[in-house]
């Protein structure tokens, strides 16, 4: 059987529910609506998938990363001499320095955006705590545990996904250290000891050259690579960005429409299927 194409008019728009009616035949498309106050004004909109809209950012950036990298920074690689970079060129890389810091800094936010939002919100973490069990709910996870945690063992636990077990996964994480570096930056001009200031100068050259080495776009990719096992790995992914031109959607089947919504608290997933419908 053909699919059947639902329309995308963005990928940053929350995925449709699709419930097909039994008795008519018929699929049901919906969209969730809702409402911004703005002064006198009532706004409607489609909500946005939040984690979509980080994901749209990481996109937009590492492409004008990869970009300058490939036409500006490597061919300068295989060259055994000093280049002294012109104002215009210094801006170029420039661009590139900022696009990689919004890249690895969204890319990570996307991430654990991503786990946060498909955690079951009645799941317990318990972990180890100075020798005594700790009990985590949804908030504290979302709080407490780090990323990294979240990913190699509330994810598995919790939704039987895994992805610290592939081969992108030390990349991820030594991703998630030039992330720490970004953001944990310290203004030399406060640090009164000058071993202090040595050591935050040092720090700043030894970023610098992380994000123009290779590596730290191969970096960035294992973060697509764990975006995409997650997706891979999930049964429901209503909630789950979309980043794909063309998905999968998930079918509640009912009997009859009507009922399903006259009742005081209708199923949020019925009898789903691996879809025949795309988005």
């Amino acid at each position: 059987m053909q699919p059947k194409q639902h329309e995308l008019f963005d990928k940053r728009q929350s995925k449709p529910r699709i419930i097909s009616d039994k008795s008519e035949g018929v699929d049901y498309t919906l969209m969730m609506v809702k409402d911004i106050k703005y002064g006198k004004s009532i706004i409607h909109y489609w909500p946005p998938n939040l984690s979509g809209i980080y994901l749209k950012v990481v996109n937009d950036s590492f492409k004008k990363a990869s970009k300058i990298h490939k036409e500006f920074i490597k061919p300068m690689e295989s060259k055994k001499e000093s280049f002294n970079l012109s104002p215009e060129n210094t801006i170029l890389l420039y661009d590139y320095i900022e696009s990689m810091q919004i890249t690895i800094i969204m890319i990570c936010t996307a991430i654990e955006s991503i786990v946060n939002s498909i955690i079951p919100s009645n799941y317990i973490y318990k972990e180890k705590y100075r020798g005594e069990e700790k009990e985590h709910n949804y908030y504290s996870i979302q709080r407490y545990i780090s990323h990294i945690e979240k990913l190699e063992k509330v994810l598995p636990n919790a939704c039987n996904i895994s992805v610290s077990q592939h081969k992108f996964w030390s990349k991820y994480k030594k991703l998630i250290i030039l992330r720490n570096d970004l953001i944990h930056l310290k203004s030399k001009e406060t640090s009164t000891i000058y071993d202090q200031r040595d050591y935050f100068n040092k720090l700043d050259e030894s970023i610098i050259d992380r994000l123009v080495n290779d590596s730290s776009l191969s970096y960035v990719k294992s973060g697509f690579e764990i975006i995409k096992s997650i997706q891979s790995q999930l049964i429901n992914s209503t909630d789950f960005p979309i980043i794909y031109d063309v998905e999968n959607l998930n079918v509640e089947k009912v009997d009859d429409i009507r009922n399903y919504f006259n009742q005081k608290n209708p199923p949020t997933s019925g009898d789903v299927e691996d879809s025949t419908n795309q988005l």
